[in-house]
């Protein structure tokens, strides 16, 4: 999913919603018998991407530095990190490194 949002975006399409518009009944259970649901989706689909940018941006830079700073727009500045900070954990496994930093930069577009 998130390869199309990329698309898109870079396309100049706007994505107006992503998942089903949470409602009482959609948490009842049994209400979705199929498919993705989550709340939250389009911020697990965005952090998703965010997540991949960051790692070819971090295979690029190569081996040797244990803490990464990423600076990224406001609006993604509380999505980066991720559903209960799996971007930064899986980040940090991955590459070895002891800490990531995050800025938020507002001339930065989204």
């Amino acid at each position: 999913m998130h390869r199309v949002i990329e698309k898109l975006t870079g396309a100049a399409i706007p994505v107006i919603r992503l998942g089903l518009q949470t409602t009482r009944e959609l948490r009842e259970p049994g209400a979705v018998v199929a498919g993705p649901f989550h709340p939250a989706f389009r911020s697990l689909v965005v952090a998703a991407l965010l997540r991949e940018m960051a790692a070819a941006l971090l295979t690029a830079a190569g081996p040797g530095e244990r803490t990464a700073s990423f600076v990224v727009a406001p609006a993604d500045f509380s999505t980066f990190p991720g559903e209960r900070r799996q971007t930064i954990t899986i980040l940090k496994e991955q590459f070895g490194l002891a800490d990531i930093r995050l800025a938020a930069d507002p001339a930065l577009p989204r």
